[in-house]
């Protein structure tokens, strides 16, 4: 059974002033904390106060103007694979590479070459019908925000290597737009391809993905060791990942086909 716990605190800070001659401490006020656990048990007390109180957090959460909202009609279904290509993920990656290939070309005047996403990232898929905020946030429950950053082809032929996982006979790709991963699982090789061409290791690549990926701390492990020709930029205006894909929410823009951007053999 799940349980959220509750905290009623009240703060106390003290701290020193400085005096002419001297300093002392000034208590500003007391700590005190309660812990309401918010279970079966809990409800069957019903404690009208706190019934009260998550009653009105959820009609917050649940109004039109917050999770309620509805962003779309018809939505086609997404279901969620976690590990494999798919089209939810596909759909995601290509509209992330879209935001920053508009952000570049705005500011550089220069194409993005791919984007990357990762699965941890995605964390259920999208229901149909009428699809609200809540929905999206279901999905796509991090603040992360896309960002863009240069690579050689030297540096992600290193990067996807790393970013080929096997498992118990399984090989698992991360999202990836223009991109086409061939995988040969017998041998351990892989050919990729950016933009329909063989990826250059003398060339400079924009790669679009997110903060999380390309960012100073889990960046760095999924990048480790991996060189980059630019500091990793946030596009502007900052928004949520989840808030960036609501123009792209069109049933009739969305392909429900699978394409071969990954294969494995």
């Amino acid at each position: 059974m799940k349980k959220i716990i509750l905290f009623a605190v009240s703060l106390s800070l003290s701290f020193p002033v400085a005096m002419a001659q001297n300093s002392r401490k000034v208590q500003m006020a007391n700590v005190t904390h309660q812990l309401i656990p918010i279970n079966g048990q809990t409800l069957e007390t019903q404690n009208a106060d706190l019934i009260a109180f998550c009653d009105s957090i959820k009609a917050i959460h649940d109004s039109p103007d917050y999770m309620g909202r509805v962003l779309c009609q018809d939505f086609p279904e997404l279901p969620y694979h976690n590990g494999k290509q798919n089209i939810e993920t596909s759909f995601l990656v290509d509209a992330v590479f879209q935001v920053g290939d508009v952000y570049l070309m705005e500011k550089y005047q220069q194409h993005a070459d791919l984007a990357i996403l990762n699965f941890g990232g995605i964390r259920t898929g999208f229901p149909a019908g009428a699809l609200t905020y809540g929905n999206l946030f279901d999905v796509l429950c991090f603040d992360n925000y896309i960002a863009v950053q240069k690579f050689s082809g030297a540096a992600l032929i290193k990067a996807f290597e790393k970013f080929t996982v096997e498992a118990n006979g399984t090989v698992v790709e991360q999202p990836y737009s223009h991109v086409k991963i061939i995988y040969h699982k017998k041998s351990g090789e892989k050919e990729v391809f950016i933009g329909g061409k063989p990826i250059d290791s003398q060339r400079i690549y924009w790669v679009v993905s997110l903060d999380f990926i390309l960012g100073p701390s889990v960046g760095d492990r999924i990048f480790e060791n991996i060189p980059r020709e630019s500091e990793f930029e946030m596009v502007k205006p900052l928004e949520p990942l989840r808030d960036k894909m609501i123009p792209f929410l069109n049933p009739t823009k969305i392909s429900l086909k699978m394409d071969d951007r990954v294969q494995i053999k």
